[in-house]
């Protein structure tokens, strides 16, 4: 997670459930809750209108492979 802090409630789950990171995130998201897709110039004006969001990434071109890949 290097967009957000982790809560410790998930760390904590995460050792006393022996659970893998890869598990935590698609079960849990690990905290990070809702997820909106916005174009890169309207990043401003999301945040000016909902002051608890945040910018986790970026989308980039990946040329002709996977466009999208699913795990789990």
């Amino acid at each position: 997670s290097g967009s957000w802090q982790v809560l410790p409630i998930f760390k904590i789950i995460q050792k006393e459930g022996s659970i893998s990171d890869d598990e935590m995130y698609r079960v849990f998201n690990m905290g990070l809750g809702m997820v909106a897709v916005c174009p890169e110039d309207n990043v401003v004006n999301v945040l000016e209108h909902l002051p608890d969001a945040m910018v986790i990434g970026k989308m980039i071109p990946q040329g002709n492979g996977e466009q999208v890949v699913f795990r789990g």
